[in-house]
């Protein structure tokens, strides 16, 4: 069992003396206030910002479910308890709280930005049927850019599922979105922290499980066991559920998660995406309860652990994040040095013992399946969600090392993978990964310096080289725009900051390759935090429409190493590419929409996906002169490493003579 590499005994003196403390009801003496949505008000439409991906068969039930249950759960827990629909909330009602949990979201402080691709239809010309579709529609740059706290915002502040990934995305917070696939086990939990313990005292029970194929794949998972003890969180996952799946929960990005002690990362759980993924986690004053099950779909236990999680969280109050991710994309050297230890015959030792306890118990679990079968009765649906991965090839040394890094090191030009392996014992030292494109480059300047990254050093020399000639004065400008997050005219201005600022610099890689002063924090100054977007990364997908005599063609155009999910099937955790028409008056439809096949999807066979370009078709009869059409297009953008929230756009069909 994994332990924190945080050490907590100063955690768990501290609550000890100032923890959550019983009046006579055996109540935790906190008021927290639950935002959520009202069952007794009018439901919002199901979309991307509500349900999480639930069934649409499920999604009012489960709506109107959540805010009774959670009230339940607090009041027989803390003093006071107070709820509030999620469109009434406002952040003066904090006040009279010590805690604010968020299972929705709210309305925004800050309006974001809306999508370019967002067109000025009238919809008030429309039919009622399309108005409504398009009413609907969550631009979700818009949803993500926008702020929902102000500046002054200091409250310990609990994430229910998926609103971490959202409202959390403009303060820039390590709570980020990395996928919306969480399911219903956590695993690697840092069973010392304060939550498993106390104040409810907490009996973790195991379930020996195989460890999610995503979890064992790519460099990272090349060594992590390939069965695992698991803790059941929700008694019911969306794995398991198939076309009456229940919700998706979210995990976010692990890559420096921990650095400078500046994030904990409490847990990891069963998902798409590696094994350091993070399913329970705090930064600053912010929590993230990863998992979307409401109080009814919570195993005992974890119930107790979300109220000693509330518990926790409420001693954070004023401590604002210091290091904030205001752009996906940034990995830390810590990949890189995964990748040089593949090269030890002990890790090599240690991927063969992993593969083959994978496939052994996989095999049981298949065999299981098959028994169920020839027997007439049902096979369980969680059965069936760790049963379906194909057996995980084990491969001999030489076999390994090129399946793993013979492209990486292509990639940067080396010939076989020992040349790769002396290219970052080389480099290591100088490897910069904040172009925020999940990328490393070799920082030549500093190479030649013979400065390491993160050396504090490497800002005294920048600054030096401001005095000197041209070309240097280059290097100290460009070093400093790479490293800092200040801006100043003069070399005596910078010379000030860094003798004033030096004591208390810390460096993250993870936010950026900054150097950062503890006590201002990732801000520029002068600039509000509100005036920031949220997190953003370029759009991998490029999507136009046009019409030809009676045919329109919608092209997806897909930047290379990116897929979109094919429109076939309802498997998985993804959103599925969808295209529909809104036709005015005078066009209809003559026949079906023609798709492309699309390919298997790797990490999941029973998915397709799409990469490059493809189009849709759809054949039309235009009875009368058109001169407006528009489609609606949603689909979701995934890599090796991120999957980005799903887009929804209106496209305007453009007419081609």
């Amino acid at each position: 069992m994994k332990r924190c590499v945080l050490c907590l005994m100063s955690v768990v003196l501290f609550l000890a003396v100032n923890g959550c403390r019983q009046n006579t009801d055996h109540k935790q003496n906190l008021r927290v206030l639950y935002v959520g949505i009202d069952p007794g008000k009018r439901l919002p439409p199901m979309n991307f910002a509500h349900g999480a991906g639930i069934a649409e068969s499920r999604y009012e039930e489960d709506m109107r479910g959540r805010m009774p249950a959670f009230e339940k759960l607090l009041k027989s827990h803390f003093v006071k308890v107070g709820t509030v629909d999620a469109r009434d909330y406002r952040e003066e009602m904090t006040g009279d709280y010590d805690v604010i949990i968020f299972d929705a979201v709210p309305e925004a402080v800050v309006p974001g930005k809306k999508s370019t691709k967002t067109n000025s239809l009238n919809l008030d010309l429309l039919s009622e049927s399309v108005r409504k579709k398009l009413e609907n529609v969550v631009d979700t740059k818009e949803l993500f850019s926008a702020r929902y706290f102000s500046d002054q915002y200091r409250k310990p502040t609990l994430f229910v599922g998926d609103k971490a990934g959202i409202l959390g995305a403009a303060l820039g917070l390590k709570l980020n979105w990395f996928c919306r696939c969480l399911d219903a086990h956590g695993y690697d939990l840092c069973v010392d922290h304060p939550i498993f313990k106390e104040p409810l005292p907490v009996e973790l029970k195991y379930e020996r499980r195989i460890a999610p194929s995503s979890a064992v794949s790519g460099v990272e998972g090349v060594m992590v066991s390939g069965v695992m003890d698991m803790w059941r969180v929700q008694t019911e996952g969306y794995r398991e559920g198939g076309r009456n799946r229940y919700r998706q929960g979210l995990v976010a990005f692990g890559d420096g998660f921990e650095e400078n002690g500046d994030g904990e990362r409490i847990a990891g759980g069963v998902s798409d995406k590696k094994r350091d993924a993070v399913s329970i986690g705090r930064h600053g004053n912010f929590f993230m309860w990863g998992f979307a099950a409401d109080p009814g779909y919570m195993t005992e236990a974890a119930q107790r652990v979300f109220v000693n999680a509330i518990c926790y969280i409420s001693h954070y109050g004023g401590q604002v994040p210091v290091t904030r991710k205001y752009e996906n994309g940034y990995v830390t050297r810590n990949k890189l040095r995964q990748q040089l230890a593949l090269f030890d015959r002990d890790a090599f030792n240690r991927y063969v013992s992993s593969r083959e306890a994978y496939n052994e118990k996989l095999m049981e679990l298949k065999q299981e399946v098959e028994n169920l079968n020839a027997a007439g009765k049902e096979v369980p649906g969680d059965l069936m969600s760790q049963a379906w991965p194909q057996r995980q090839e084990v491969r001999g040394y030489e076999e390994y090392l090129n399946y793993y890094l013979k492209k990486e090191g292509e990639r940067v030009g080396c010939p076989g993978v020992e040349a790769y392996r002396r290219y970052l014992e080389e480099n290591m030292d100088y490897f910069y990964g904040g172009t925020g494109d999940f990328s490393f480059t070799v920082d030549e300047d500093l190479k030649q310096l013979g400065i390491a990254v993160g050396d504090v050093r490497l800002l005294d020399k920048a600054i030096g080289l401001l005095g000197g000639a041209r070309e240097e004065r280059e290097r100290g400008e460009r070093l400093l725009n790479r490293y800092s997050v200040e801006h100043f005219s003069t070399a005596e201005e910078w010379s000030a900051w860094l003798n004033g600022a030096r004591g208390r610099l810390i460096f993250t890689e993870s936010c950026g390759y900054k150097f950062v002063d503890k006590e201002r924090g990732m801000r520029l100054p002068g600039q509000k935090v509100e005036s920031r977007g949220g997190v953003q990364q370029e759009n991998p997908v490029v999507v136009t429409a046009s019409r030809k005599g009676n045919e329109i063609r919608v092209q997806f155009a897909i930047k290379e190493g990116f897929h979109i999910y094919s429109g076939a099937g309802e498997e998985g955790a993804y959103v599925l590419t969808s295209v529909q028409f809104e036709y005015p008056e005078g066009v209809r439809a003559d026949g079906k929409l023609e798709t492309p096949e699309g390919k298997a999807y790797d990490a999941d066979p029973k998915v397709r996906i799409y990469e490059g370009t493809v189009v849709f078709i759809q054949p039309i009869k235009i009875e009368t002169d058109v001169d407006k059409m528009v489609c609606t297009v949603t689909y979701q953008a995934c890599d090796e490493t991120i999957c980005m929230p799903p887009v929804t756009e209106k496209i305007e069909i453009i007419n081609i003579k």
